[in-house]
């Protein structure tokens, strides 16, 4: 193949009319599991009002920037890896969304402003687990780093009032590991902000700290049920919850939000657990009373951690097949 037959090639694939690029096959595993890996991020991005603005903090290629865009919401998306963000502009790009639908910005979201580097743990588009100006990975270990780039990082509130971006109505953080930076960096914004939805580290004191510190704020999170349930603050919502590496939502106000089973419809019906490496990737869960549960193990489990799932499936009285 020569390089003219090269340029020629465009793998891309299309799920319910969203354009995606396909540079490898990591990026195409994440097309692949879009429903199957979040289906509650998803239903809490189709439950937003059209014309609301969304903030999707570490966007990786964009997948959730581009649903969200697809809904009519005005999307401010923030992705600073190299690879990702090529991949991502090409996929709104491939869209024709406009700067008025959706905006990406190749820098970091945290708690100050400053130049540094951002070191990578590969240099695959569609790759994930960097770290900005540490060399802690996200379990604040200390690592050696492969490949580094340059980048610069801004806090909301900076962005939000000193350089007049728009007010976010939803935030969506997931920076591995560093969401507590992100949510540091916001204590103004998050005034004002409806709902969030934050992936926290249940062994990370930065993170549970923060977890208290939005409930105090006003903020509801409910990490036990994953339907939606009124409360005198509004709607208590938790998006998934894992017993390391928990994804949380957390509101003000209420939300309407689908049909529960039209939106698990694409969601794996049963445990899905590889034994040999320890890791659980999502199950759904009847419990007695007939409401749905489903939880995200989305980190490696060690091995101790396996009892803990054994026994979550015994109390809800369901075996795997």
């Amino acid at each position: 193949m020569n390089l003219e037959e090269y340029e020629r090639i465009q793998p891309n694939a299309e799920v319910d009319g969203i354009k995606f690029y396909l540079p490898n096959r990591h990026c195409e595993w994440r097309v692949q599991t879009i429903y199957s890996k979040e289906p509650d991020t998803v239903a809490w991005i189709r439950s937003m009002q059209e014309g609301e603005v969304f903030f999707d903090i570490g966007a990786n290629i964009g997948l959730y920037t581009l649903l969200a865009a697809k809904h009519g919401l005005k999307v401010f998306s923030y992705e600073p890896e190299s690879q990702n963000f090529a991949v991502l502009i090409r996929n709104l790009a491939l869209n024709g969304f406009t700067k008025e639908q959706a905006v990406a910005f190749p820098f970091c979201i945290g708690d100050s402003e400053r130049i540094d580097t951002l070191r990578l743990s590969s240099l695959i588009a569609g790759g994930s687990c960097h770290s900005f100006a540490s060399n802690e990975n996200f379990k604040r270990e200390e690592k050696q780093w492969a490949y580094e780039q340059g980048s610069v990082s801004f806090c909301l509130d900076s962005l939000v009032f000193d350089i007049k971006m728009p007010q976010p109505d939803h935030i969506k953080v997931d920076v591995d590991g560093f969401e507590d930076k992100v949510l540091r960096g916001a204590t103004r914004t998050l005034e004002r902000t409806r709902s969030i939805l934050v992936e926290m580290d249940s062994a990370n004191e930065h993170h549970m700290d923060w977890k208290k510190t939005l409930e105090e704020r006003g903020f509801v999170v409910d990490e036990q049920e994953m339907l939606a349930a009124r409360s005198r603050k509004g709607l208590l919502l938790a998006l998934a919850i894992s017993f390391s590496g928990v994804l949380l939502a957390f509101s003000r106000s209420p939300l309407a939000l689908p049909d529960w089973e039209s939106r698990m419809s694409r969601s794996p019906q049963q445990i899905n657990c590889q034994h040999r490496f320890g890791r659980v990737k999502a199950h759904r869960i009847l419990d007695p009373n007939g409401s749905h549960r489903v939880v995200y193990m989305r980190v490696c489990l060690l091995c101790g951690m396996l009892e803990r799932v054994n026994n979550l499936l015994k109390d809800h009285r369901h075996e795997p097949r």
